[in-house]
């Protein structure tokens, strides 16, 4: 075969022309495998041969470099074939290792013939090879496959450490921020009631427009701060596993509402649509339920650019949905499924908070036995919908 193989090379390189396809087919029929490579170790042909001997399809070895089966200690003896190659010079028959898809090193025997476009223009190495018997680790190579294994156990004890490391930071952190948010909401609540109790005493007297628009920003700053110091309870509870639910049986449509008065009362100046239907009623955590509206509402406020803003509350397949659809910025199709991670926020415009609203609202959702999704385009605007079992699971 060797003999046959360097005839027809030679006699093809005096015609001008390069044939390693119809070489990888003579050798296909003899189970040899058959590679062509350029000067430069790119792989331009790959045979049926060489894909079983290797595993590697020949659309994931064209065009790799043929360092691809060689290993390190014999690169250098590939280098000198080029040479020699490359020179016009024939080359010897030799046996030598290589390492196929799964890192197994396998002894070929090579034999490796220069291949012309034009007479006295060699630019290519075809290599036709068979496998012999399975090379023998040296005593050395031992030692070394030993090294790296020590090394490798020291490296995975050194991740396990910093992994345990970081766990024992992430719980102190969770421990810091619990404590922080329940020591804030004591004087939080005294603002609130303090708020309250000058609202009254400013009934019925004559106060200057100045001092009741200061006394609303303090009611709607002190309503902020108690929003992130649920946010930032609920991120505790999510990471310890402590995030429970209190069920009761309501209507659904009369929560939506109650909620998008409470909006439209916020926020006069944006129009809620509510296409809101009687029912459906289930068993849900009602407290749970409104924060998640809440936050999507929030959030549609934010990025809806003052634009009206639908409320959708609908029976579907024996199940709840409460949609939220805006029309404003929208979103990318690749932020869709990162918007419900933790920490992550809408791109496009500027905008404040933790990213934890949609995270936590998805965790309510899915607590529940639900699926929230959203459906959205750029400059289009973005629709929230969350789909509820009538009963929670």
């Amino acid at each position: 075969m060797r003999r046959y193989f360097e005839e027809i090379l030679f006699e093809q390189q005096e015609g001008g022309k390069i044939y390693t396809s119809v070489l990888a087919t003579i050798c296909d029929l003899e189970n040899d495998a058959v590679i062509t490579r350029t000067f430069g170790g790119t792989i331009k042909s790959w045979s049926r041969g060489a894909e079983l001997m290797f595993g590697y399809p020949a659309d994931v070895a064209i065009g790799q470099p043929i360092h691809l089966i060689i290993p390190d200690p014999y690169r250098g003896e590939e280098q000198d074939l080029i040479e020699t190659i490359a020179r016009g010079e024939k080359t010897r028959e030799f046996r030598a290792a290589r390492r196929d898809s799964k890192g197994a090193l396998r002894m070929i025997s090579l034999a490796t013939v220069p291949v012309a476009q034009t007479p006295g223009r060699i630019v290519l190495a075809s290599t036709s090879m068979h496998e012999t018997e399975a090379p023998r680790e040296t005593a050395a190579q031992r030692a070394e496959a030993a090294q790296e294994v020590a090394e490798l156990s020291r490296e995975v004890a050194r991740h396990e450490a910093t992994e345990e490391d970081l766990k024992h930071a992430l719980d102190a952190r969770d421990d810091f921020i619990g404590v922080a948010a329940h020591e804030l909401r004591n004087p939080l609540n005294v603002i609130a009631l303090t708020i309250q109790l000058l609202k009254q005493a400013c009934e019925g007297r004559e106060i200057p427009p100045q001092i009741r628009l200061l006394a609303e920003r303090l009611r709607i700053q002190n309503s902020r701060l108690n929003a992130l110091m649920d946010r930032l309870l609920d991120l505790t509870r999510i990471r310890a596993n402590r995030f429970e639910l209190y069920p009761s049986r309501f209507d659904l449509a009369l929560l939506a509402k109650e909620v998008t008065l409470r909006f439209e009362a916020e926020h006069p100046d944006i129009s809620f649509v509510r296409d809101i239907n009687s029912g459906p009623e289930g068993n849900w955590d009602r407290v749970r339920i409104d924060q998640a509206l809440t936050n999507l509402l929030s959030n549609a406020v934010k990025y809806g650019r003052g634009r009206p803003i639908t409320v959708v509350v609908r029976p579907e397949d024996g199940a709840a949905v409460l949609e939220v659809r805006d029309q404003g910025t929208g979103l990318a199709e690749e932020d869709r499924a990162r918007i419900f991670d933790r920490f992550e926020r809408g791109r496009g415009v500027e905008s404040k908070g933790l990213g934890l609203g949609l995270w936590i609202t998805a965790h309510i959702v899915e607590t529940h036995g639900g699926t929230i999704r959203v459906e959205s385009q750029l400059e289009k605007g973005s629709s929230f919908i969350i789909k509820l079992p009538l009963e929670s699971r």
